[in-house]
C-alpha cells in the first residue's frame, strides 16, 4: 500500500486513541460520525478534515500538530514518487543522480 500523509495521521489517532483507552465507538459518537469513518482514518483509508482532525484532538486532549508527521516522514513521503520514476526509467540517469545526490544530503 503507498504511504501518504492520511497513513501517518491515521496512525497517530490510533496510537492516541487507544492510549487514552477509547473505543472507535466512543470517539465516532462524540464526533456524531460512524465507526466505520474512525476505522477508516486509522487505517489511512479516508483523509480527515481539518475540522474533524481538530475535534479528534480535543477529544483525545493532544495538539492538533501531535497529529502531524514528523520532518523524516514528509521528507519519506516526498521520495516515494521520484523513487519510483527512478525505478521505471523514466528518468535520464543525469537526472537520477542529481536526485539521488539530494535525497542523501536531506
Amino acid at each position: 500500500m503507498k504511504k501518504n500523509i492520511y497513513n501517518s495521521i491515521g496512525r497517530k489517532i490510533y496510537q492516541f486513541r487507544t492510549a487514552a483507552d477509547l473505543s472507535q465507538e466512543a470517539v465516532a459518537t462524540s464526533l456524531g460520525i460512524s465507526r466505520a469513518s474512525i476505522a477508516n482514518y486509522e487505517a489511512g483509508n479516508q483523509e480527515v478534515s481539518i475540522e474533524t482532525l481538530y475535534k479528534i484532538a480535543y477529544i483525545l486532549k493532544k495538539r492538533i500538530v501531535d497529529f502531524l508527521p514528523s520532518d523524516q516522514e514528509i521528507i519519506d513521503l516526498m521520495k516515494q514518487p521520484t523513487q519510483k520514476i527512478a525505478e521505471d526509467n523514466l528518468l535520464p540517469d543525469e537526472v537520477k543522480e542529481e536526485l539521488s545526490s539530494f535525497f542523501k544530503k536531506i
